[in-house]
């Protein structure tokens, strides 16, 4: 017995040693290490259609599905435990079953050494049928910045987990808390799911519309003026804040229609003389408005006079053939014209003496004889492309064209102090036309009109004279009194109480250079101003 026994140890002794050195040679073999690396284990496990809580009836059952990832773990056998089998019991393939009210915590563990374990809480006894909203159609539009407390009711009331969860489908435009309180965050849609946790996934759904409200409305003319001329229109441009509002569409109403219109675009139109209130209002229900004063009136060229500024020179170039045909064809009352004395002691027209910006030439008209003056193109000047080749005219050419429009006043503004013999020459052309009677002559130059007044045999007495000035003083207008001369100053410049006092002594008030309408009616109307020059048919 003792030799059997002995010679069974001995075997029992090889066979532990044989297996330990195959232990060895395997392990120590590293395409068998690399082929233990490769067995991939489970990361991470998640139930599929339920939560962490699910209610099942009496003698229900139910699959619990759970997904394992990677989805090719090597093992993917799960262990499954109830904690109370007696209330839920759990069989190996995740199927619970209900056996009496209560709860149970079920239970799935890995087998594949991950040690992973995922629980779900079971309970026997009433499950949600229905789940619905009390209190949503007051949240189809709410403001940003705005919160709101939904609520839900479920049924039956008696069912055993009543518990909700809330969900956003844009958490960036609205956000949701675990008891149902809604922020609205920035303008958009998104919507607000309200969900069983019992696992009957009963769930409902509301829209909900963030908005930003107006806050403000501004309105503006872009031009700075409130005042139309009858007929004519104005933009106005409004502005709405803040800027992210949601709707920033305006309506347009004017308080008298019969002085002025205004379309949805905010364009006013003058119909007749008269006041009313320009209104813009948001349309978004936040009741937003501003209102501007909008004036239509119409200066009368019967009382107020408009002469154009170096011909029609918005349209033409200035002091150009062209501008002048184009002034008389307009019906301006007059057409002023700048005039330089050449070396032969003509007449040319130009408004620098240099003809180096209108021409291109570095040369000074006073240097020139009629001939060579009038020679020169006229290359740099508005509208120049409309109007080209167009010459330095003679006073002369001028003239003729004023010959044909006895109705047209010419304005001639004498640029250089000329001796007495040059307005003597002046004036014999002037009678040559016979334009006396009709011809303004206007200077910086005081002495040139002090001394044409001298003139008596050639008119110079009775011809009409506008003495140039920019910021007129108490002993300008005294001067102009004195010598029966009109007072022409910028406009920005004119003084009421000098027109006046002018007008007191049978003397008229001219003002340059207004090329808004908005201008022209505020020295008409508020200083009572005769007559304007400017480059545009104003009215």
């Amino acid at each position: 017995m003792e030799c059997i026994s002995m010679k069974k140890r001995k075997n029992y002794l090889f066979f532990i040693l044989l297996s330990f050195c195959f232990l060895i040679l395997y392990t120590g073999n590293p395409s068998n290490k690399v082929e233990a690396a490769k067995i991939k284990k489970i990361k991470s496990l998640k139930f599929k259609t339920v939560g962490k809580t699910v209610t099942v009836s009496k003698k229900e059952s139910k699959k619990l599905r759970v997904t394992r990832k990677p989805s090719n773990a090597a093992n993917m056998k799960l262990i499954w435990t109830s904690s109370r089998p007696s209330v839920v019991s759990v069989a190996k393939n995740g199927v619970v079953t209900g056996r009496k009210k209560g709860t149970s915590t079920i239970s799935a563990r890995t087998t594949d050494g991950s040690n992973l374990k995922i629980k779900c809480k079971v309970t026997v006894g009433k499950k949600v049928k229905s789940v619905k909203f009390l209190n949503s159609r007051k949240l189809s539009v709410l403001k940003a910045g705005s919160t709101y407390k939904l609520k839900a009711s479920i049924s039956p009331s008696s069912a055993s987990n009543k518990k909700l969860s809330w969900t956003s489908s844009n958490s960036s435009v609205v956000q949701v808390s675990s008891s149902g309180v809604v922020k609205a965050k920035r303008n958009g849609t998104a919507k607000i799911t309200v969900c069983s946790t019992d696992g009957t996934n009963k769930k409902q759904t509301c829209k909900v519309k963030v908005f930003t409200p107006v806050s403000s409305v501004c309105l503006y003319s872009p031009s700075g003026n409130t005042l139309v001329q009858k007929g004519a229109t104005l933009s106005l441009n409004a502005s709405i804040l803040p800027k992210t509002a949601s709707k920033t569409t305006l309506n347009w109403s004017s308080s008298n229609p019969t002085v002025a219109i205004v379309n949805n675009l905010g364009v006013v139109t003058a119909v007749n003389s008269g006041v009313t209130f320009i209104t813009a209002f948001s349309t978004d229900g936040s009741n937003k408005s501003t209102t501007i004063k909008i004036i239509v009136d119409c200066l009368n060229a019967s009382t107020t006079k408009l002469v154009a500024h170096r011909g029609y020179s918005a349209m033409a170039p200035e002091n150009s053939l062209a501008a002048f045909q184009l002034a008389c064809q307009s019906n301006f009352w007059g057409v002023e014209l700048d005039i330089w004395e050449t070396i032969d002691h003509e007449f040319v027209v130009t408004h620098n003496n240099s003809l180096l910006a209108r021409c291109g030439v570095s040369v000074n008209v006073t240097d020139l004889t009629l001939e060579q003056a009038t020679s020169y193109t006229i290359v740099n000047a508005n509208n120049v492309s409309s109007y080209p080749n167009q010459k330095i005219p003679a006073l002369k050419q001028a003239l003729d064209i004023f010959a044909q429009y006895p109705y047209i006043r010419p304005v001639i503004e004498i640029k250089q102090s000329l001796s007495k013999e040059s307005l003597t020459h002046l004036l014999e052309l002037l009678n040559s036309y016979h334009m006396m009677d009709r011809v303004n002559i206007i200077s910086f130059k005081a002495n040139n009109l002090t001394t044409i007044r001298t003139l008596k045999q050639l008119g110079g007495d009775t011809v009409s004279l506008q003495y140039l000035i920019k910021n007129p003083v108490d002993s300008t207008v005294k001067y102009c009194i004195e010598n029966r001369i009109e007072l022409n100053c910028d406009y920005r410049y004119v003084n009421p109480s000098f027109v006046s006092t002018l007008h007191a002594n049978g003397r008229k008030s001219i003002v340059y250079t207004v090329n808004s309408y908005a201008d022209a009616y505020r020295v008409v109307k508020t200083a009572g101003v005769d007559i304007i020059t400017s480059d545009n048919k104003l009215f």
